[in-house]
């Protein structure tokens, strides 16, 4: 009689940890899928800022020639 009652236990313990495993791969694979996201968006604000950057860097020598040619007008 106690042995059928710790197999009971043991049957018990194995349930609980297939559930906790089954967790902790959901976990995982959502900690893996916003790692992904994360890189992703860190490229995508990379890429833009420098976009901004050189048309920032444009858009100044343009502003410096129109005031040159104001300053040789007036």
């Amino acid at each position: 009689i106690g042995l059928g009652k710790n197999s009971i236990q043991t049957a018990k313990l194995r349930m609980r940890l297939n559930g906790a495993q089954t967790k902790l791969d959901s976990i995982r694979i959502r900690c893996k899928e916003e790692v992904l996201e994360k890189e992703f968006m860190h490229n995508q604000f990379a890429d833009a800022t420098k976009k901004l950057k050189t048309e920032l860097g444009s858009r100044g020598s343009e502003i410096l020639n129109l005031k040159k040619q104001l300053a040789l007008k007036g």
